[in-house]
């Protein structure tokens, strides 16, 4: 998995304008990929866009996971924006688009091993 996400993460990261991750529904592995980078956007790791298509409201339980965690203190009321929601493909390419980065990063740097 690791091999996996670092290669992924490289191509988005080398990537323009626009250019972000996109998590389709799935099962464990998307859901960690997922909050992986999530977490790298929240510590300022990469200030790309992240965005759940939400297709039949799949990830619903998740984006009330997120709300719930920001009304309990566990996530910043200035990251709750981290990941956007779309509902189909166009949506989707159109919230990387105007993707802006939360208020509450962190500004940590992420150097090459």
């Amino acid at each position: 998995m690791h091999t996996r996400k670092q290669l992924m993460a490289r191509e988005v990261l080398s990537g323009g304008p626009g250019s972000g991750f996109i998590a389709l529904p799935g099962g464990y592995g998307t859901l960690e990929e997922l909050m992986e980078v999530v977490t790298w956007n929240q510590l300022g790791i990469h200030d790309r866009g992240i965005v759940v298509l939400n297709i039949e409201g799949y990830w619903d339980g998740l984006l009330n996971w997120v709300k719930g965690s920001v009304e309990a203190g566990f996530v910043g009321e200035k990251n709750s924006g981290i990941i956007r929601e779309a509902r189909d493909a166009e949506s989707a390419v159109r919230e990387l688009r105007t993707y802006r980065n939360a208020e509450g990063r962190f500004r940590l740097t992420w150097g090459e091993e």
